[in-house]
């Protein structure tokens, strides 16, 4: 985890031209789980044809080194070869950060593979995220699963065990915000940030079109409420944020200027930065399809149809169209982890980055917000 692994892809700071840097990989579209909020529910557990660990390797094999992949689904650890996945694209491609999202419900196997799998990836720093939306009763109804929140918590206690023979692992918590869990945040507060104590916690807001459409419509400012207290458990040492990470305090930074711009972009409902899905982000379905981002539904072409070249695949005139169409249309959305490779690639967002770098460095000295803002 050098930092030359990270300066190596400065130049496309300037030139977004080339293979991209941020693979999202829906690695399965099996899942254990119901979730009312979930965007990708009409596409599960559909006998999918997935893409084999062979054809992974050949896509990798199309591409030079990654910025960051992050794993998703589906539920990602139902894939009992998710360790030798994670080890292909770890050797190929070197990423600096790898993420992977769970919903904590079989903790045994979830726990056997993460060990593995962490252990696969000794140059890149793994953030295994366990999903928690609500406190026990919330939780449950949101994921549609009777005792769910018990075997998550479960999950991400046995996990934190593991760091302590795993330096390369951080273990957080993911929540969606949403309608069903937007009054209960503060005491959600209270057993995230006092009692589980995570590496980092990641509140996102409801996006795309949920199994339950009533879920979504979430208040925005109860939204900025938590998301302040939180930032501010971070910036006190209540929290940390993946101190294992390289560049972690600029990592973060980032992100909370990400949060201020995805709170501005709701508030308005228009355009904040550009973005750079399509030249610098990818994603890549369980049976090889390619798209810019998982909020557009325009395909770029299918991997097994093209020699599972993605450089290749990524020069075609669909992708050439589809980025002049997000650059030409000021195409936006709050999909977090576009924002946030938005924030990284776009040089006029640093001294922004090191105004947060600053504010949360005073804030450690201020013990209450003096106001309730983000």
């Amino acid at each position: 985890m050098e930092i030359a692994s990270i300066a190596r892809h400065l130049p496309r700071l300037t030139n977004k031209r080339g293979p991209p840097l941020h693979l999202t990989f829906f690695v399965t579209a099996r899942c254990n789980a119901l979730c009312k909020h979930c965007f990708y529910w009409e596409s599960l557990n559909q006998n999918q044809k997935e893409l084999t660990l062979d054809e992974v390797d050949k896509v990798a094999a199309s591409l030079d080194r990654v910025l960051w992949v992050a794993f998703t689904g589906g539920e990602p650890f139902l894939r009992k070869d998710l360790p030798e996945f994670a080890k292909i694209l770890h050797d190929r491609l070197r990423p600096v950060t790898l993420s992977i999202n769970t919903n904590g419900i079989k903790t045994d196997n979830i726990v056997a593979s993460a060990e593995k799998l962490v252990a696969n990836c000794p140059r890149t720093f793994v953030g295994i995220l366990c999903s928690l939306d609500g406190l026990a009763a919330t939780h449950d109804r949101i994921r549609g699963v009777p005792n769910n929140f018990e075997k998550t918590v479960r999950t991400f206690r046995e996990l934190k065990k593991l760091k302590a023979k795993l330096p390369n692992l951080g273990v957080g918590i993911s929540t969606t915000f949403c309608a069903w869990n937007q009054d209960e945040m503060d005491a959600m507060y209270e057993l995230v940030v006092n009692e589980l104590i995570p590496d980092n916690w990641d509140l996102s807001f409801v996006r795309g079109e949920p199994m339950e459409p009533a879920i979504g419509v979430a208040d925005i400012e109860k939204y900025r409420h938590i998301k302040n207290k939180i930032e501010h458990a971070f910036a006190t040492g209540k929290l940390r944020y993946y101190n294992e990470m390289p560049l972690s305090k600029f990592v973060h930074a980032k992100e909370r200027l990400s949060t201020r711009t995805v709170l501005k972009t709701l508030e308005t409902g228009q355009f904040q930065v550009p973005c750079h899905a399509g030249a610098l982000s990818a994603v890549i379905s369980e049976e090889g399809d390619v798209y810019a981002c998982e909020m557009l539904e325009k395909k770029i072409g299918n991997l097994r149809e093209h020699d599972y070249d993605l450089a290749k695949l990524w020069e075609h005139e669909r992708a050439k169209a589809l980025r002049h169409f997000i650059r030409d249309s000021k195409c936006f959305c709050t999909h977090e982890c576009n924002m946030s490779i938005n924030l990284l690639f776009n040089p006029a967002a640093y001294p922004k980055i090191a105004g947060q770098m600053l504010a949360e460095t005073v804030s450690r000295h201020i013990p209450i917000l003096t106001r309730d803002k983000v």
